[in-house]
């Protein structure tokens, strides 16, 4: 962690406040998801976005957010398994 540039640690930091002590993800595996999306426009800035990697649970995401406008992120290999969401776009 120290060799993070300082907004990194923060991001980081927030990630792991929002998703509490345990990394367990409960509810079909989408619990800590649903927290950092929930919890996004409070720790953002209003221009700000939220980026997750949720590996192989992208389609259970998908239909879990089909209401919000999630973009989902294109690499040169692997899978689209990571999404961006604006924080105008958050729910709250």
């Amino acid at each position: 962690m120290s060799l993070l540039q300082p907004e990194t640690r923060r991001i980081v930091f927030v990630a792991r406040q929002m998703a509490g002590e345990s990394l367990r993800a409960a509810r079909a595996g989408l619990a800590i998801v649903e927290r950092l999306v929930a919890g996004a426009r409070h720790h953002l800035t209003s221009d700000g976005i939220l980026v997750v990697e949720v590996g192989n649970a992208a389609r259970r995401v998908s239909k879990r957010f089909r209401n919000l406008p999630l973009t989902w992120l294109e690499f040169e290999h692997g899978d689209a398994e990571v999404f961006l969401l604006h924080a105008a776009d958050a729910p709250g």
